[in-house]
């Protein structure tokens, strides 16, 4: 077995097996001898923000001392980003090797219960036995899609579970109102394991305290009264939340300060249980963190910002932070989204800010219909010109514009990871 015979099997749009539950996902598990019984895990959910909170939960307990292995998904330039130990990725040879054991079991079950897996079902199952292997001291899961029937949710007692933001996002899966996709996401919560949930919409609290009420579950929901911003620039935010002075973090975006929250009541839950984390490694850890592909700074003149923003909600607080960074200034888009996204939302969102628009498929099969697109969006307001390729956008940073010009590239993370690659070399 090579790389590309890993990428064709967790690479892939693979899977066929129904998304009721978690009996596919289970019975691979047994397989593998329960890789997932002995870890210590975090486990992850929300809309927006989960690898953010993952980030500074990892960079913290880092500091800290500990040794931290996280999955998260989706990866921006290469599929061994996903699996990483204190910041190292996999290595292509550990892939490789988890693949070779996985592989054949998976073609034995498929076999037998007449349905595919899906990619991220056989990575997660990966992950798992990696982790299982390397025994970090504590593990971070990140879901792929809502929380209850993900195929992360295989951790019977996790630490604690960390819900971040709700908002619309695979409705197709999760329900088409926030009440739906909020049980979904709620379905991360088990008995007795403390649970801390992100200032979310009022009319959805109450369904993270019912069911951590059904459950025993000790809850924290955080109030966005909690926090003052102090200051708020690019590449710096300063604020306090609750006792803590001055907290920092150079993630842009005020739900950046959110997620940040988020990450110090989990690190808190994890000290009641018995984990060594000093308030100075908690501040350091916050300071310290990064993220790529978020608010992330490729040029200075002119001004270039690339960002994941691919939902309604993300791209609300996209055109927040851009207003914030640069008010009264018109910024130039270059947008790229997958097929099942409400595109009008670009128009909604950030058309006030828009000086020029561009947009383009980031992926031929499943990207969304560029000439579609623009001519939904200048008919409502915002002229858009359709371009061919992400080298297009280069291309123009490079050739046409101004010093002076803000330049904003977002949506679908492929785009992200396919902009960030160009860039690099």
């Amino acid at each position: 077995m090579d790389f590309a015979d890993v990428i064709g099997l967790i690479n892939t749009n693979r899977g066929n097996g129904k998304k009721k539950n978690l009996d596919r996902m289970k019975q691979l598990l047994i397989e593998l001898d329960h890789p997932e019984q002995n870890l210590s895990c975090i486990h992850v959910a929300g809309t927006n923000g989960k690898g953010s909170i993952c980030a500074y939960i990892s960079q913290i307990l880092q500091e800290a001392g500990y040794r931290v292995g996280v999955f998260t998904s989706p990866h921006l330039e290469r599929i061994n980003e996903r699996i990483q130990i204190n910041g190292q990725q996999i290595l292509t040879d550990d892939l490789i090797h988890l693949t070779e054991i996985i592989q054949p079991i998976v073609t034995r079950l498929e076999v037998d219960r007449g349905e595919k897996f899906y990619s991220f079902e056989i990575l997660t199952a990966i992950a798992l036995l990696y982790f299982q292997q390397q025994q970090p001291d504590i593990v971070i899961l990140e879901t792929g899609v809502g929380g209850r029937i993900d195929a992360t949710n295989v951790i019977a007692k996790p630490l604690v579970s960390v819900i971040g933001s709700i908002g619309h996002d695979h409705m197709h899966v999760l329900g088409t109102d926030l009440t739906a996709i909020a049980q979904h996401k709620a379905g991360i919560i088990k008995s007795n394991c403390p649970a801390v949930i992100y200032p979310v919409q009022e009319e959805i609290r109450h369904i993270f305290a019912d069911v951590s009420n059904e459950l025993d579950a000790p809850l924290t929901q955080l109030d966005k009264n909690q926090v003052t911003i102090k200051a708020s620039t690019y590449g710096q935010q300063v604020f306090d939340y609750k006792d803590w002075s001055d907290l920092t973090i150079q993630l842009s975006g005020i739900h950046q300060v959110y997620n940040a929250m988020v990450a110090v009541e989990a690190v808190h839950v994890l000290n009641q249980r018995g984990y060594a984390i000093s308030t100075a490694q908690i501040y350091e850890g916050l300071s310290r963190t990064k993220w790529s592909g978020r608010m992330e700074q490729l040029s200075d003149q002119p001004f270039v910002l690339v960002d994941g923003a691919h939902n309604e909600e993300g791209v609300m607080m996209l055109s927040k932070s851009l207003e914030q960074i640069a008010p009264n200034k018109k910024w130039t888009l270059f947008v790229g989204m997958m097929a099942d996204r409400n595109y009008m939302m670009i128009s909604d969102q950030m058309g006030h800010i828009a000086g020029k628009c561009y947009v383009l498929s980031p992926d031929s099969e499943r990207g969304f219909n560029p000439e579609q697109v623009a001519d939904h969006l200048t008919e409502s307001g915002t002229p858009t010109t359709v371009i061919s390729n992400v080298q297009a956008i280069k291309q123009y940073i490079d050739t046409e514009a101004t010093d002076d010009e803000h330049i904003v590239v977002f949506g679908s993370l492929y785009l992200v990871g396919d902009i960030l690659t160009l860039y690099k070399k």
